[in-house]
């Protein structure tokens, strides 16, 4: 006979121990009763020890389970190797299931036996209101296609963690959480799951995600995009574009084009994860490796990509996606004659170049890249007496990634260094802002800036012709609807009484 339970909750805790029985209580009040919860005390100093006793005495359910301090992922790991479910969710410590969640997942689970993998809709209580919001309505429109998700994945989150519910065997099959990611553990799990599994989502409410200024995201939300950045660039060096459509026929049309669309959304778009820590050449290395590999004829893709480029170069100029794409545009694209080559960034490298170029464009900003690959990355960057630090760590970027590749590829970096072996000049404040604009800054941040350097009336004027760039980029872009929307129904929100 099975004792084991349907569900096993990983429940990671910190130091939140004035938030943790209203998570507990709604594990308590599921209508889905048939659950274990494995609590990690991840080495918190305040009472949820206590809390935690009092819990685990009251109901066998709860499973406690202490350590020191070494990061959710690390917490979360140690959850799952003591779970026995058949399916597993999260729950973070200030967050809330939705009383019907696992009902919800038990449902899904029953009328989709193929799948192992699923995540849902989620609303948000606002911790100093109370109030419950619904941030995103078109959540469940914004969905990329199955057999698409993963490289969707490069560019955005779109997987809520404490919505998910994952059959065990196939996360365990999948691997662990990444306990050096220390705030993208999540994104970097359900990467890897896609490739393997399909995801389904359930445009249902199964939690309520707590926000609240002094959480860990609020608080270092760069560091998240830098987390998430580091992940995205180890998929890429670790896999082909095609290892990236585990469930699309690449030989039929269609579906082919269906890829080469969403490359090229990915590929272009600055604002991805993988280039939040710097644009670089890969993606768009490894896609002319994909059409070499795929496309019979691929006179008609390189077109669009060459227009495309022109577009990159043209609207991003002065920034670091014009430094690469106006490297290719002016070169001979077509790199790859075989399959052999493979090629490798170094993520620390990237950093390093990202830090010198901000001191061109926002050097308020370098501090945040400096503490980061400083505590996360155990990496240091040099400084050059000279001040010439981002050429320089280019260079080393282009060694460093030349190291196990081909000849090659070694002729294709030099060729873009070359290309572009210039120093950047010293911006004006406004051509900084516009670069600002275009690098999707948010806007809040970027009227700030202009009405501390301009005064409030022609500050406020400035601000608006921002506001109307915005309008007309994302108006392009097609971004226009969701991207304002979501953020009007927060403010609206905030401000009712």
């Amino acid at each position: 006979m099975n004792n084991s339970p349907f569900f096993s909750i990983l429940v990671p805790t910190y130091n939140q121990c004035q938030y943790l029985s209203e998570a507990l209580d709604s594990l308590i009040n599921q209508t889905d009763k048939d659950w274990e919860a494995i609590i990690v005390n991840d080495g918190s100093t305040d009472n949820t020890a206590n809390i935690l006793q009092m819990y685990a005495q009251q109901d066998s359910r709860f499973q406690v389970i202490s350590k020191e301090n070494g990061g959710t992922g690390s917490a979360l790991n140690l959850a799952l190797n003591h779970a026995k479910g058949e399916w597993v969710c999260w729950l973070s410590s200030d967050d809330l299931f939705e009383i019907n969640k696992l009902a919800i997942h038990r449902e899904w689970i029953y009328k989709n036996p193929d799948h192992r993998f699923f995540f849902s809709n989620f609303q948000q209580l606002v911790g100093t209101t109370g109030k419950i919001i619904n941030l995103n309505p078109d959540f469940g429109k914004e969905m990329p296609l199955i057999e698409l998700q993963v490289v969707e994945m490069l560019r955005r989150n779109y997987v809520a963690g404490n919505s998910i519910c994952i059959n065990r065997e196939a996360w365990l099959n999948t691997g662990y959480f990444n306990e050096e990611l220390r705030y993208a553990q999540d994104y970097d799990m359900w990467l890897r799951l896609m490739i393997k599994y399909k995801a389904l989502y359930i445009p249902e409410f199964t939690y309520l995600q707590r926000i609240y200024p002094e959480q860990e995201s609020q608080k270092f939300s760069d560091f998240c995009l830098y987390d998430s950045a580091k992940s995205s660039i180890q998929v890429l060096n670790n896999y082909d574009l095609e290892d990236l459509f585990p469930f699309l026929n690449l030989q039929d049309f269609v579906s082919f084009n269906k890829a080469i669309n969403i490359i090229f959304d990915v590929m272009f778009d600055p604002n991805a994860f993988i280039y939040r820590i710097g644009f670089h050449p890969l993606l768009i290395l490894k896609f002319q490796k994909f059409i070499n590999k795929f496309a019979s004829s691929n006179d008609n893709i390189h077109a669009i990509f060459n227009k495309k480029l022109n577009r990159s170069s043209k609207d991003f100029k002065n920034t670091l996606q014009g430094f690469w794409s106006e490297s290719l545009k002016n070169s001979k694209y077509n790199f790859f004659s075989g399959q052999e080559e493979s090629l490798i960034l170094s993520f620390e490298k990237l950093a390093e170049n990202y830090y010198w170029w901000l001191k061109y464009i926002e050097s308020d900003s370098q501090n945040s890249i400096l503490n980061y690959i400083q505590k996360f990355c155990n990496y240091h960057i040099p400084f050059y007496p000279d001040d010439n630090g981002f050429e320089i760590t280019l260079q080393q970027l282009i060694n460093f990634c030349m190291s196990e590749n081909s000849e090659n590829n070694n002729i294709i970096y030099i060729e873009f260094l070359k290309m572009n072996q210039r120093d950047f000049p010293l911006y004006s404040f406004s051509e900084k802002i516009l670069i600002l604009e275009r690098l999707d800054k948010p806007l809040d941040y970027i009227s700030e800036k202009i009405i501390n350097k301009y005064g409030k009336y022609k500050g406020l004027m400035f601000a608006f012709w921002i506001y109307f760039l915005r309008f007309l980029r994302l108006f392009r872009q097609g971004n226009l609807y969701s991207r304002f929307q979501s953020y009007l129904n927060y403010r609206i929100h905030l401000n009712k009484d």
